[in-house]
């Protein structure tokens, strides 16, 4: 997403779990990935999301015991190394039903190692792809180092604005090419963003070949395409002092932008009024 380079990628293990199942993930720079998931059915009736499974029978508190201790194995599995016995994660984030995460990090069931590296616990009622993605915008302030986050927040704050690009009689952003490239040549974008890989890429980076004055281009095969087409993007930003972000269509935020926006917009420096504003 980010212009800027990373010197290290962390990577954060996540678990999802509930009374139907359970969700075993990564997340590292921009690839958010599903280790393991499967399904369970365990004895139990309805209970208000928190409380206490129905323990009345025996065989019903041990299928539960069960149940977290094999999550527990299956935790080590994936977020320690069999070599070293050490996490091969920076951090951990344990989320489901309440009671289920209390009896995985307090019962003495999770790996003291892993135990260590929880950052943060939330409650979610779902463990599946969109359970995960939730348990990555509750515990953002914890993984905020990583890419995926950063793009997710970057494009919200855009559609925040672009939502009531008007705010009063005050812009805030711009989309669309044309406007938002006389935008950026007038110097009131502070950030621009650019979907990568995408026809807009390649459309912008044709018309400043029109004037290949104070541009520098790579090679033209078809490899080096998107590096081609980015770079004289980044020349275009330096040439107007702004920051340049490119979006990823690797969250779903980044597929709305790059779909219902065209792929291209600005966040202005300072608002604009509604004359300038409209302008764009």
């Amino acid at each position: 997403m980010s212009d800027s380079q990373q010197t290290a990628v962390n990577k954060y293990g996540f678990i999802v779990m509930t009374d139907e199942g359970v969700l075993f993930g990564t997340l590292s720079g921009m690839t958010k990935e599903i280790l393991h998931q499967f399904s369970v059915e365990l004895p139990k009736k309805r209970w208000p999301l928190g409380n206490k499974p129905p323990v009345d029978r025996a065989t019903d508190r041990r299928a539960w015991i069960d149940y977290v201790k094999k999550i527990a194995g299956l935790a080590t599995q994936f977020y320690i190394d069999q070599d070293t016995r050490e996490p091969n994660i920076t951090g951990l984030i344990v989320s489901g039903y309440e009671f289920l995460m209390e009896s995985l990090t307090q019962d003495g069931m999770l790996d003291p190692a892993l135990e260590a590296k929880i950052l943060c616990c939330a409650v979610i009622s779902y463990a599946d792809d969109s359970g995960f993605n939730h348990a990555i915008d509750l515990s953002s302030d914890y993984i905020a180092d990583v890419k995926f986050v950063q793009e997710k927040r970057l494009i919200r704050n855009f559609f925040a604005e672009a939502l009531g690009c008007k705010r009063g009689d005050k812009w805030n952003c711009v989309f669309g090419v044309e406007e938002t490239l006389k935008a950026l040549e007038s110097g009131a974008v502070k950030t621009l963003m650019v979907c990568e890989n995408m026809d807009v890429s390649r459309y912008i980076a044709k018309k400043l070949e029109k004037d290949r004055s104070g541009f520098y281009h790579l090679s033209s095969n078809e490899e080096s395409e998107v590096e081609n087409n980015q770079f004289s993007i980044r020349c275009l930003a330096t040439k107007y002092n702004s920051a340049v972000e490119f979006v990823t269509d690797k969250t779903p935020e980044g597929r709305q932008f790059c779909g219902t926006f065209k792929g291209i917009g600005g966040i202005f420096r300072h608002q604009l009024g509604e004359e300038n504003g409209k302008g764009f």
